[in-house]
Order: C-alpha cells, then structure tokens, then sequence
C-alpha cells in the first residue's frame, strides 16, 4: 500500500479544503438568488392583491359611468365619485410598494425611527396596532445591511401576523447588544402547528418563511418560530453586529 508523502498529504488536505470553500460559495450564491427571488415574489404578490385589484376595479367602474353617462342617468354623478375613490386607494397603494422596496427613511432615520413611521402607517391605513419596545441603546447606527435585513424580516413577520394570522395584537420587542441584535415579533393569532409547517416547507417552501429565515441566516444569524394552533404566534431573531456587514 502506497503512502502519501508530506507535501501529497498537504495537497490533498487544501484540495478538501478548497472543495468545502467552493461548496460554501455556492450555497451563499444560492441563498442570495433565493433572497431575490423572494423579494420578487412578494412584490408580485403585493401588487397583485392591491393596486391589480383596484385598477381592474376601476375598469369596471368605468364602464359603468359611461354606460350612465350615455343614457343621462343621475346616478351617474355618485358613480363618478365612486370611481375617485377607487383611482385615490390605488394610489395609495402604488405609494405604499414604493415606500416598501426602500424606505428612504432608513438610510436617514435608522432602522427603529424607520419601524415607528411603519407601524403608524399601518394603524392609519390598516387598523392595525402594532406595539413596539425597544431595550439598549438603539442610536448607534447598525450597518446598513444588517438594517435593511432586520427591516425587511420584521416586516414581513408583521406582515404575515396581520394577513394570516388574524391577529388582534401585534407586538415587536428589540434588544440592541454590543455584539448582537434580538428581535421577537409576537401575536395573538390563530398560530399553527410549526412541525407540520415546516415539513411542508420542504416539499413546497413559501417564500415569505423561507424569504424570512434565509435573509436572517445571510446575516450570519439565527431565526426561529414558535407556534401552536389558537395560541399565536412568536417569531425570534438574533443576529450578530459586525461592521463588515455595510
């Protein structure tokens, strides 16, 4: 049996070595195109429950007018502004997607000032209350991926409690470390059993958990998800603070 001598041995351990590197940038490149994917699908998906709806809604309103509007109809005034409403809620809508692809203030304001502007935009828009608490000293700036990356899991944490979960209470409590970032986002929804949704994640991901999870872990943190059916819902996020990560 032949032996490997010292500079082979050598070789063949920075051969593995290089493999496990190469494995690892593929997964991260795997991972980001996720990520991108995710941010597409969800934008998809906003469009087409908002401002898809209410333009195909102002089509037919149209239609409407102008059928009265032919015949000389009364009614046709009220449809008019009918029809306003409906051009005024799509655009609020356009403005809202905008607002969400980047909001322009988290590079002026930071990620929790940011956060307070969101959840009264939702109390205004949506009716719902989401309560924020917020421990340590969240002046210091954090690395602006790390905040976009946080910005955007809690919102859609938030997003997902007030959609699917059916929730009466939202809550979002930060906790700013030297080193790291916890976050939880809790609610008193309608919750769900997490080992049967994560076996279905598997064979079908859905891209708001998996979004969720996977930018989470592209931060080089930790996300996890408790749950149980009428008892609601607690999402847990921690990651590290490193100022490589701007």
């Amino acid at each position: 049996m032949s032996q490997l001598g010292p500079n082979e041995s050598n070789n063949t351990k920075n051969d593995t070595q290089s493999e496990g590197a190469g494995c690892d940038v593929v997964d991260l490149g795997e991972r980001i195109i996720r990520a991108r994917e995710d941010e597409r699908y969800r934008l998809a998906r906003e469009i087409h429950d908002g401002p898809a709806q209410s333009l195909a809604n102002i089509v037919l309103r149209a239609e409407v007018c102008e059928r009265l509007l032919e015949a000389g109809r009364p009614e046709a005034k009220q449809e008019v502004s009918q029809l306003k409403l409906l051009v005024r809620e799509a655009l609020r809508e356009v403005r809202r997607i905008i607002y969400d692809l980047r909001p322009g203030a988290l590079a002026e304001l930071g990620l929790v000032p940011t956060l307070q502007g969101y959840f009264e935009y939702m109390r205004e828009h949506n009716g719902t209350e989401v309560e924020l608490q917020v421990e340590g000293n969240f002046d210091v700036r954090l690395p602006s991926t790390l905040e976009v990356g946080l910005f955007r899991t809690v919102q859609e944490a938030v997003t997902n409690a007030w959609r699917h979960a059916q929730a009466d209470r939202i809550a979002v409590h930060f906790r700013f470390e030297p080193e790291r970032v916890n976050v939880t986002v809790s609610d008193d929804g309608i919750g769900f059993d997490v080992q049967t949704v994560l076996a279905e994640l598997h064979r079908r991901p859905s891209f708001g958990l998996t979004g969720m999870r996977e930018r989470v872990e592209l931060l080089g943190g930790e996300l996890r998800i408790e749950s149980a059916p009428e008892r609601g819902t607690t999402v847990y996020i921690s990651v590290p603070v490193c100022g490589e990560c701007s």
